[in-house]
């Protein structure tokens, strides 16, 4: 049956044709080689299909960032060079903190959101096309979240003595977050600048007036502050009740046309008690307020206590201190004082000023004057900073009051509490730390023109 089939001529055909594929077949893979002859199949190689190989997508563009208090909208449009994505990778960072977070949108969503941000922060984001070829080149961009007005302080409570007024309150329940409170008391009637103000940070919702007139009506507002502005202000009103009357005395001392200090009681060590000194009225004093036996020495420490400035930009004339021992020509040269700027947590941050050192320090009080030129800015914390470059025994002294000395201008305060370091690191690069087992350094600070007062 076989030789009835095929012919002679057929057999060499089908012969010639496989002994091509076999020669030709490795020395050319890419090139077919076929045969056909009568009743068999075509013998031959298929070509490499490289190109359809899948392209590696370019970068996105047209990349936009808008933002809220607490999120970021990022938004683009999808590459206009290399391979089409299969989806999207798109990344948030705040700087200078945390990993970020990352969305992975699929090709046909060109918008995400990313909730939950800190407001005022600034956020880098970032976003690329991916493919089965890979992940196209990074599209970057950045923003900053805009800082909401604080709303309302709540709970303001109002209680009080013959001569005191606590104020207390509640964060806002709306709004963005408060860096810091203005409180302000002004005796009802009262003329402009006859009012009290302090600025405490965000973490105190307390303050405490004292020295205050018995029987009189305060009204005091309450209003929280960030970086967007002055929130509205919460009122409130307490009237003092009325002090028993002191017993007669024979007659009242005439009052003091200028304010007196009066040195630091002889503690046994043999140096002679200074003279009573007349001093120039302050912007903001603590001295009249109680102060205690012991004090802080300046050999071991360097010292720091902060201050906060009122409405408006004044110049400094000088800073006052109380010092329990004499220092003398040779050790008095060791002593720095300085003008610093403050963080926004409220430690020194760095020198603004040195300060001029009398020759001579007598126990008592001690006044340190500030450059002609030197202006202390409106609503601004500062530090007045203390220390020697020896092993000078230089006692500051000390209160635990919280109050400051009435008389004082509009709007400053002195800290509670006051920082320090070891002597053994510099001012510029120590870990200062809050003293507040300490209390506060006896303080005066003088200047603007408060000859009137």
């Amino acid at each position: 049956m076989m030789r009835a089939l095929l012919s002679p001529r057929t057999w060499l055909l089908t012969l010639l044709a496989l002994v091509l594929a076999l020669l030709w077949g490795p020395l050319a893979p890419s090139m077919p080689v076929a045969a056909q002859a009568e009743g068999t199949a075509t013998v031959g190689v298929t070509a490499d299909d490289s190109d359809s190989k899948e392209e590696l997508p370019g970068p996105v563009t047209g990349l936009e960032l808008t933002a809220t208090y607490d999120s970021v909208t990022v938004s683009w449009r999808a590459p206009e060079s290399g391979g089409t994505p299969r989806g999207y990778i798109a990344h948030v960072k705040r700087q200078g903190g945390g990993d970020g977070e990352t969305k992975r949108p699929g090709p046909d969503n060109t918008t995400v959101t990313f909730r939950g941000l800190k407001e005022g922060a600034t956020y880098k984001a970032w976003v690329r096309a991916q493919n089965a070829a890979g992940k196209g080149e990074r599209t970057h961009a950045t923003i900053t979240l805009p800082v909401e007005l604080p709303g309302q302080v709540v709970g303001l409570e109002l209680t009080g003595s013959t001569d005191t007024v606590t104020v207390r309150w509640q964060p806002p329940e709306k709004g963005g977050t408060p860096n810091r409170y203005i409180v302000h008391l002004k005796p009802e009637g009262g003329e402009t600048g006859s009012g009290r103000t302090k600025r405490p940070k965000a973490r105190k919702t307390q303050v405490e007036f004292g020295n205050l007139k018995s029987g009189q009506t305060y009204l005091v507002w309450v209003r929280a502050q960030n970086a967007a502005g002055k929130g509205q202000r919460t009122h409130a009103a307490i009237t003092l009740p009325e002090a028993e009357p002191p017993p007669d005395d024979g007659g009242e001392q005439e009052q003091r046309e200028e304010e007196t200090v009066e040195p630091p009681p002889d503690d046994g060590d043999g140096q002679e008690q200074g003279e009573e000194q007349v001093i120039k009225p302050a912007l903001v004093s603590n001295f009249g307020q109680e102060h205690r036996r012991s004090d802080w020495p300046t050999n071991n420490y360097v010292l720091a206590q902060g201050f906060t400035t009122g409405d408006e930009d004044t110049s400094l004339e000088s800073i006052g201190v109380l010092i329990r021992t004499p220092l003398h020509v040779s050790n008095a040269k060791t002593v720095r004082a300085e003008l610093w700027s403050s963080t926004d947590e409220g430690d020194p941050d760095a020198k603004i000023v040195s300060l001029d050192v009398p020759d001579t320090m007598r126990k008592g009080y001690v006044e340190f004057a500030a450059p002609s030129d030197t202006v202390l800015s409106a609503n601004t914390d500062y530090h007045f900073v203390l220390y020697t470059t020896g092993k000078v025994d230089m006692r500051v002294v000390a209160t635990f009051s919280k109050e400051e000395d009435a008389g004082g201008a509009a709007g400053w305060s002195i800290a509670d509490v006051s920082h320090h370091i070891t002597q053994a690191q510099t001012p510029e690069d120590g870990d200062w730390q809050k003293v507040t087992r300490s209390g506060a350094m006896l303080l005066r600070v003088i200047g603007g023109d408060r000859s009137g007062q």
